[in-house]
């Protein structure tokens, strides 16, 4: 307890450190070109630590305010755009939910006076003639999308990104092919567990961990269950992003054989999907023939458990009652699913100096700060992450449970899968859960198409 005090004044000491050179940078009292003062000068003139002062510069460099040049300082970054700039920045229509985006937009508007930025909603399906025609200076991309641009050759369209040492590595891999990074991360969500902590206490059950297995959901499920009330789990499995997690955790991943032909039958891939299938057939805890979005229902307390992602978690920000996270329950590995956007800059934009200003904004330290502010999205500057947020925290209790299973995600590339197989996939695979086809005949067809 005697600590608290001596913690509460660094942070108050760091951030009045912080808040006071980025007003006078932005002020202008600290030119362009200007040197700041040595870090000892700060660290005297702030009452802090060499080491804090280091810290609080680093970060003001991660904003792009400062550049800091080994054994001479830091040196002031200048303000290059002056002319009147038009940005488009063409993104998914969540992000102004998933990403605080109007608040991050206002903040670099602040910044960059002379740089107005413009969305456009694109849909997935149109990214590669969005790309190939060039109608955006800056665009968010997915990783599925970003896989189809190296499909079709197009990924020279995008202008090369530098790795920055402050970002989880396996998000830069991501973006990665052939060795060059081509869009940025942004932000990132693991596929999880979320459940509703009042219904588990009135029920008498201990809440979810990451030993759980898919068999433990599902007596638990049942427990939970109050019918017509409630169910006791749901997730929407048609989309692919809830039944690839359970492919991931068979262990396995498609082979090919000398014809170039995959083998489904007989495989632990198909008695994944045969166990998906069994779940969304189990009425007893499942309510069937729902189009409702998970988060919609989980919202309205008629079910207890879901699949979804800290993405999905934005739309329960409202929520009346108590809710938390946990790993997915395992069924061979316990393996999930990763979602991962970047930002991309196109190599034809006629205002690339804003286009990457704007970047480097949005994956500032300040930036990512804010969004762990104001979402459950997961930034991809580590440090900001890994940071407490207390309101936040208060609220999700587990939020910062997706460190320590880092080692479990995988994208469908691991699969040896591309995003055209998973297309392939889907409408017979609504076939096989609606009871219409049989595990040999999904085996036969996925065998042929694939």
């Amino acid at each position: 307890m005697s600590q608290s005090p001596s913690r509460k004044t660094f942070r108050n000491r760091f951030d009045d450190m912080v808040k006071t050179l980025r007003s006078r940078l932005s002020s202008g009292q600290y030119a362009p070109g200007d040197f700041l003062p040595s870090v000892e000068a700060l660290s005297e003139q702030f009452s802090m630590s060499i080491n804090s002062v280091r810290k609080g510069l680093e970060a003001l460099a991660a904003d792009g305010w400062i550049e800091t040049i080994p054994r001479v300082g830091s040196k002031v970054r200048p303000k290059t755009i002056s002319a009147e700039t038009k940005l488009l920045l063409a993104c998914q229509h969540t992000l102004s939910r998933d990403a605080a985006l109007g608040e991050l937009l206002d903040r670099f508007h602040a910044r960059y006076p002379n740089v107005r930025v413009q969305t456009t909603i694109f849909p997935e399906s149109s990214l590669q003639s969005l790309v190939e025609s060039g109608d955006f200076d800056v665009a968010v991309l997915t990783y599925p999308g970003f896989e189809e641009l190296a499909h079709e050759g197009l990924l020279q369209s995008l202008e090369v990104q530098e790795k920055r040492g402050d970002i989880y590595p396996f998000l830069t891999e991501s973006f990665k092919h052939d060795g060059t990074l081509w869009a940025q991360p942004f932000l990132f969500s693991p596929v999880v567990l979320c459940y509703n902590k009042e219904h588990f206490r009135e029920s008498g059950l201990l809440e979810p961990d990451s030993g759980w297995t898919w068999n433990t959901l599902l007596e638990h499920a049942e427990k939970l269950t109050r019918k017509p009330e409630r169910y006791g789990f749901f997730y929407l499995h048609e989309t692919e992003n809830r039944w690839l997690p359970f492919m991931m955790q068979s262990g396995q991943a498609f082979e090919r054989n000398e014809a170039g032909k995959v083998r489904l039958r007989g495989t632990k891939l198909m008695e994944s999907l045969s166990f998906c299938r069994d779940i969304v057939q189990n009425e007893t805890i499942f309510p069937r023939g729902l189009r409702m979005d998970a988060q919609t229902l989980f919202l309205k307390q008629r079910v207890s458990m879901i699949v979804t992602t800290y993405f999905g978690l934005n739309m329960l920000k409202d929520a009346a009652f108590e809710f938390d996270v946990s790993p997915l329950p395992r069924l061979h590995t316990p393996n999930t699913l990763l979602l991962v956007m970047g930002l991309a800059v196109h190599v034809r934009s006629p205002h690339k100096e804003a286009a990457n200003e704007l970047v480097r904004f949005l994956t500032s330290a300040e930036a990512q700060k804010l969004i762990g502010e104001r979402t459950f999205s997961i930034p991809a500057v580590k440090p900001v992450a890994e940071a407490p947020v207390p309101e936040r925290d208060a609220r999700l209790t587990n939020y910062h449970m997706f460190r320590h299973i880092i080692p479990t995600f995988q994208l469908h590339k691991d699969l040896n899968m591309n995003y055209r197989m998973i297309v392939k996939m889907r409408e017979e695979l609504l076939l096989f859960w609606s009871g219409l086809e049989g595990e040999d005949g999904l085996s036969a067809k996925l065998e042929a198409q694939l």
